[in-house]
């Protein structure tokens, strides 16, 4: 299976890349020269090269298949206590990172937000391999630092 990348510019608002480039060098290169031509006068009456981005899209070939995203859910409060852990797994696209990095590190997210009324917070955990989703679930319960943090992701 080929997972190489290549760099797509366009418009900050659309997901419809304008160019594609073989590497980011060039693809930095080409947004700068249209935003320039915007900011210059150029034919943009919208302003619609203003915000070109740089962002990278795999290309693969047909043989291509869905990872399984194991993802585990608590929500923990300030008293001590805690909800059980809800666990469950999807299938996603490489090229559909919702909640996944290609590199297959687990990644966590800690929010405090306004439905725990202060009271707490939801841990979540997900990666493509779901022992090491357990075991970084089992050492962010034990470390209690990020907790009182609005929001952490890493």
């Amino acid at each position: 299976m080929n997972r190489n990348v290549m760099w797509v510019v366009g418009p900050d608002d659309e997901y419809r890349p304008l160019a594609v480039c073989r590497s980011k060098k060039e693809a930095d290169r080409l947004a700068a020269k249209m935003r320039a031509y915007s900011a210059n006068g150029g034919d943009d009456m919208y302003g619609y090269f203003d915000d070109v981005q740089v962002d990278s899209i795999m290309v693969t070939d047909g043989d291509l298949e869905p990872d399984r995203l194991y993802v585990r859910m608590v929500e923990l409060w300030d008293n001590g206590t805690s909800d059980p852990v809800r666990a469950h797994s999807t299938l996603q696209w490489p090229f559909y990172q919702y909640k996944h990095a290609p590199d297959s590190v687990p990644r966590w997210r800690w929010v405090r937000a306004p439905i725990h009324d202060g009271n707490g917070g939801r841990l979540e955990v997900w990666g493509l391999d779901g022992a090491t989703v357990d075991a970084l679930l089992a050492e962010k319960l034990a470390d209690t630092s990020y907790r009182r943090k609005k929001e952490v992701t890493q």
